[in-house]
C-alpha cells in the first residue's frame, strides 16, 4: 500500500498482482505522478488570480481609456501628458501625434501608449506600453469596440497602501472586444478578453506567473442605470494557464447584484482546477462571496465591487 507519495516517487509504476486457488492476474502498470503541493496560502493566491484577468483588458485598451476625454457620444482627443499627475505618458495615432482636441477617429486606427512611473487621478500607477490595433463604431443605441493590443511590460499598481492591493505586469497580445447597448437610461456593457497563447500576467505581490494557453477567454457583463451599476456576470470559459509547473483551468461564473441601497447579494461559482482535478472555488450566496480551499470554506476579504476604467465594478480580489 502507498501510505503516502513523495517528490521522489514522481513517475514511479506500480502494478496489482492478485492471486488465489484458480490462478493469478496482474493489472496493467499505473505510473505515478507527484506535483507540490499547495498550502492554503498559495491556494487563496491562485484562486484570487482568477479574478484579475480583467487586468488585461484594461492593460490592453489603457491608451483609449488615458487619451480619450468627453462623454458620450462627444469624445475629442485629449492630450497624452494630462493623463499623468506625476510622471508622463506619449502616444501615437496612426504613427503620428495625436490631434488633440479632435473627434476621435472611428474606424480602423492603430493607437499607441508608453507610460513611465505615470500616477493617474484615480491613484493608480503606470508603467509600460500598449500597442492597440483597433475598430470602434458608435451607433444609436450601440457602441462596439474590438482590437488587438500588444502590451509590453505594462505594470498596474492599485492602491498598495490600501486593504485591497493589487499589482500586476502582462506582456503579449490580447483581443479585446466591447459591446455596450443603451437603452433610455439603461445600459448594457459585454466585454470579452481572449490572451493569445503565451501572453503572460505575473501577480508581483505573490511572484506568481500565468502563462496562457491557446482558446482561453473570460467575460464581464455589466448592466446599469442611470449610470449606477446594478448587475455584474463575471464568466470563465476553460480559461487555462501554466504555473509553477502545473496547468490550472478556471470554468464557470458568478454574478453580483447591486440595490439601490447599495446592499450586495452574489450568485453562482467559478471552479479552479489543477492538473484536471479541482482543488477550489469560489462561490457566491445572498449573505456574500466565498472561496473554498481543501474543502474549508472561507468568507471572502474583499467582498465589495470598485468602479473600474470601463464604468463597470472590477473584479473582487
Amino acid at each position: 500500500m502507498l501510505r503516502a507519495a513523495t517528490a521522489g516517487g514522481d513517475q514511479a509504476q506500480f502494478s496489482v498482482k492478485v492471486s488465489n486457488a484458480a490462478g493469478s492476474v496482474t493489472s496493467d502498470i499505473a505510473t505515478l505522478t507527484v506535483t507540490a503541493a499547495l498550502d492554503v496560502k498559495g491556494l487563496e493566491d491562485l484562486i484570487s488570480g482568477i479574478f484579475m484577468f480583467d487586468n488585461l483588458f484594461d492593460m490592453g485598451y489603457a491608451p483609449i481609456k488615458y487619451f480619450v476625454a468627453g462623454t458620450r457620444p462627444n469624445f475629442v482627443w485629449s492630450n497624452p501628458a494630462s493623463a499623468c499627475l506625476a510622471g508622463s505618458a506619449i502616444g501615437t495615432l496612426n504613427g503620428q501625434a495625436i490631434p488633440v482636441g479632435s473627434t476621435p477617429l472611428l474606424g480602423n486606427a492603430n493607437l499607441t501608449g508608453t507610460f513611465i512611473n505615470c500616477r493617474t487621478s484615480s491613484g493608480d500607477s503606470l508603467t509600460g506600453s500598449a500597442n492597440l490595433n483597433y475598430s470602434a463604431s458608435i451607433q444609436t443605441e450601440q457602441d462596439i469596440f474590438s482590437g488587438i493590443s500588444q502590451i509590453n511590460n505594462f505594470r498596474t499598481s492599485i492602491g498598495l497602501d490600501g486593504p485591497s492591493p493589487s499589482d500586476l505586469t502582462g506582456n503579449g497580445a490580447v483581443a479585446l472586444l466591447s459591446t455596450t447597448k443603451y437603452s433610455a437610461s439603461k445600459s448594457i456593457g459585454s466585454y470579452v478578453i481572449t490572451p493569445s497563447a503565451g501572453s503572460t500576467l505575473r501577480n508581483n505581490l505573490t511572484g506568481k506567473t500565468a502563462q496562457f494557453v491557446s482558446g482561453s477567454s473570460a467575460y464581464n457583463d455589466v448592466s446599469t442605470l442611470d449610470g449606477r451599476v446594478t448587475e455584474q456576470t463575471v464568466e470563465q470559459r476553460d480559461m487555462t494557464f501554466l504555473s509553477d509547473g502545473a496547468t490550472y483551468t478556471s470554468s464557470g461564473s458568478y454574478t453580483t447584484l447591486l440595490s439601490q441601497t447599495d446592499a450586495t447579494s452574489w450568485s453562482g461559482q467559478i471552479s479552479l482546477s489543477r492538473n484536471g482535478f479541482q482543488i477550489g472555488r469560489i462561490f457566491g450566496t445572498s449573505s456574500g462571496l466565498y472561496y473554498e480551499v481543501n474543502g474549508v470554506v472561507h468568507q471572502w476579504s474583499a467582498v465589495q465591487p470598485q468602479a473600474s476604467s470601463r464604468g463597470q465594478p472590477r473584479s473582487v480580489r
